[in-house]
């Protein structure tokens, strides 16, 4: 997906909200805010023109900059332990659905509703998780559900690519499905710091080995799977893979300029919170959406 103008003063806002998590004295914020407006105009001069690259780039910046390796720890320790707090009820509840589909169906409105948990986004704040836990299956869901879950249905090997932190947690609840229907269920997870993102670091906390078959590292801290940067084994489960799901804005971002590439059906689930990303969706901005995409209609 393509810069808009106004990934530029997101972007800005939202690493400067990371210099206020760690820098108290005003002069040095200002000296920090002044030096990551100009590392931006610098990034788009080498012609970055994509959010994830540019995102990634300001990110890994700031980190160098603040000599912090993750800025987010504190609050992605308590976005967890909030998403745990309610992942019982919700998982018992899909269990409880009698038809194969509807559980599957079931599940992926609560990945998506997962998505609200991002700390990324200027102007977006998140809502409670006992508000997300009220709305993953009532709220109207944008998008392909029926045909995602018939994707999955018919699917033996799915990697699900993760985003956020807490997310990761109510994602749980669709590896528990896909996993008693049979499939084999991969959860790929960040190796580094990228805001809020869930890491291998987080995913024993985050129960991802109870609810997945694997549990991989990307190797990087970029913002999404970059192709040109993840490890080996994380391309070999790529390929392999019937159907990918992948998570949040950044994968929906980066992933569908290389669908072509992974030739395979993927499973975009996503809350669309800019105007940007639910432009490019066609939903109006704030939708829970569902996106599908196959190379090959055999598929479907």
């Amino acid at each position: 997906m393509r810069l808009y103008g106004d990934c530029i003063p997101c972007q800005v806002t939202v690493r400067f909200r990371d210099v206020m998590q760690v820098v108290e004295d005003e002069e040095r914020r200002l000296e920090l805010a002044g030096l990551v407006v100009r590392k931006v105009s610098e990034l788009l001069e080498a012609g970055i023109n994509d959010p994830p690259h540019l995102a990634t780039e300001l990110h890994r910046f700031v980190k160098r900059l603040l000599r912090v390796d993750d800025i987010y720890r504190k609050a992605k320790a308590r976005e967890c332990s909030a998403a745990l707090s309610i992942y019982p009820g919700l998982q018992g509840f899909v269990e409880s659905l009698g038809v194969d589909k509807q559980r599957v169906e079931a599940a992926i409105r609560i990945a998506v509703a997962g998505n609200a948990l991002d700390l990324g986004v200027s102007g977006y704040s998140p809502p409670p998780p006992e508000r997300i836990a009220e709305e993953a299956l009532r709220k109207a869901v944008h998008g392909g559900l029926g045909e995602a879950a018939e994707l999955l249905l018919k699917a033996r090997r799915v990697a699900v690519i993760m985003d956020n932190c807490g997310e990761a947690v109510l994602d749980r609840v669709l590896g528990d499905v896909l996993r008693s229907l049979g499939k084999e269920v991969v959860a790929v997870v960040k190796g580094g710091a990228f805001q809020n993102d869930i890491t291998i670091a987080e995913a024993r906390r985050a129960g991802l080995y109870d609810s997945f078959d694997h549990v991989v590292s990307t190797g990087s801290d970029a913002a999404s799977v970059f192709l040109d940067e993840v490890s080996n084994e994380v391309l070999s489960i790529l390929r392999s893979a019937d159907v990918i799901v992948a998570k949040g804005m950044a994968n929906f971002e980066y992933l569908t300029e290389v669908e072509k590439r992974l030739a395979k059906p993927l499973i975009y689930l996503l809350v669309a919170k800019c105007r940007p990303i639910a432009k490019e969706l066609g939903v109006p901005q704030g939708s829970y959406t569902v996106r599908v995409y196959s190379p090959d209609s055999r598929f479907l």
